[in-house]
């Protein structure tokens, strides 16, 4: 078992996930605004391969691997998430009316 699994997600099993939800945003605002944080995101998680590029109706993506809508409705975290090596990032979500979060 490792930290992860052992004490990390215990803790924030234990937090509203709307509130840690915020911090998350929160704290990945902060980082991404800065060329220096950019940097560390992407030493720490981004990865780059050849391999990995896809293309789907004519769209180009350095992978597979997307962030979906919903989880930055607002915008507030597309540097970092960028950043962090997404090949892309939806932004916002889609609804008639607004809801609480994940209940």
């Amino acid at each position: 078992m490792n930290a992860y699994q052992r004490f990390v997600r215990p803790l924030l099993f234990r937090c509203d996930p709307e509130r840690i939800h915020e911090q998350t945003l929160a704290l990945g605002e902060w980082v991404g605004s800065s060329a220096l944080g950019r940097h560390l995101l992407s030493g720490l998680f981004a990865f780059t391969d050849a391999r990995l590029t896809t293309q789907v109706g004519g769209l180009h993506f350095a992978n597979p691997l997307g962030m979906a809508a919903g989880f930055d409705k607002n915008g507030r975290v597309i540097q970092a998430l960028g950043a962090m090596g997404f090949g892309f990032v939806e932004v916002g979500s889609v609804s008639a009316h607004p809801s609480v979060g994940n209940p």
